[in-house]
């Protein structure tokens, strides 16, 4: 039996990191098969610097540059510490890396993903706005000592002065809690009505985007993901109405769309059987193909406990 571990190896943030940047890969690939500005993506894109997990590449609009960093304990909370502290090589900070990535494309869009919650007793990171940025926060004419002393520090950090770091901080957002669960949920946002978004179609798509990662640097454009969703036989089916017939006798009608029960005009009252008004039965199932469409439905599903007739009379009034 294998004991619990009180903390993950470093592989482990790792491989955290790499299935929530395929995960988001894939996001942003359905994305293109959207109506937007969005011309291709960039999986572990050249010439990225240390922004290259995914790059989105649009038209008319600035370019957006995400970096996945995942912590090995995601519970552990997210405090301007950790976004300036050195690699354990002394290399530069994660913040200081972004700045320098800033002072060269500073008309970019600039995303931190991190799977780690914000520390609501941070100074300065507790003040992001609702789009994960901090510029404004910074604009404001009043600020406590604990607010004033963390923007010192950070303007030290980076050793640059404060209308630049207003102005690098407008072009960052920070996104945090970014679990595989939440961004999961964002793919099946995403995806279009005909692309299948359940989870074993999300499992492909993300293992073709570590399939591509694992031999190139993937640049994919709009006909690249249509061309893989059709041969991994991820287009989803189209919905369909229930329409119920009860004849014979009665059907289960809850989900139907429409329910035709004609059972009164196929047996008296008395048990005998009636004269079959076809007229009126051709009327009422010739209705049903415009409230179908009326809807939004091209495609129907018949669930009917009738004799041959009638079944071959609803199979004409909706062969179109």
């Amino acid at each position: 039996m294998m004991g619990q571990l009180a903390n993950r190896p470093p592989t482990g943030g790792r491989l955290i990191g790499d299935d929530l940047q395929f995960l988001i890969g894939w996001y942003w690939a359905l994305a293109l098969l959207k109506p937007n500005d969005i011309t291709r993506i960039e999986i572990e894109a050249v010439d990225a610097g240390n922004l290259d997990d995914v790059v989105v590449r649009r038209s008319g609009l600035p370019d957006i540059f995400c970096q996945v960093k995942a912590a090995v304990d995601g519970t552990s909370p997210l405090r301007l510490d950790w976004l300036t502290k050195p690699t354990p090589s002394g290399g530069a900070s994660i913040l200081k890396r972004f700045f320098q990535f800033w002072e060269e494309h500073q008309d970019d869009e600039l995303r931190l993903v991190t799977n780690k919650s914000l520390d609501g007793k941070d100074p300065l990171l507790s003040k992001r706005d609702s789009q994960g940025r901090l510029a404004d926060a910074l604009r404001r004419p009043q600020r406590t000592r604990a607010f004033g002393d963390a923007i010192a520090g950070l303007l030290a950090h980076l050793d640059t002065d404060e209308a630049t770091l207003i102005r690098f901080l407008g072009q960052l957002r920070i996104d945090t809690d970014a679990s595989i669960a939440v961004w999961r949920d964002k793919v099946g946002d995403c995806a279009t009505p005909s692309v299948a978004s359940d989870e074993a179609s999300l499992h492909v798509g993300v293992g073709w985007i570590r399939e591509q990662v694992s031999r190139t640097r993937p640049v994919l454009e709009k006909s690249d993901i249509e061309a893989v969703i059709s041969r991994l036989k991820l287009r989803a089916k189209p919905p369909a109405a229930t329409i119920a017939i009860s004849a014979l006798r009665e059907v289960p009608s809850d989900d139907a769309l429409v329910h035709l029960d004609f059972r009164d005009l196929f047996h008296r009252s008395d048990g005998s059987r009636a004269r079959v008004p076809w007229g009126e039965i051709a009327s009422r199932i010739g209705e049903i193909g415009d409230r179908c469409l009326a809807r939004g439905y091209q495609n129907v599903g018949i669930r009917g406990a009738c004799r041959l007739p009638l079944w071959f009379a609803t199979g004409c009034a909706l062969r179109e």
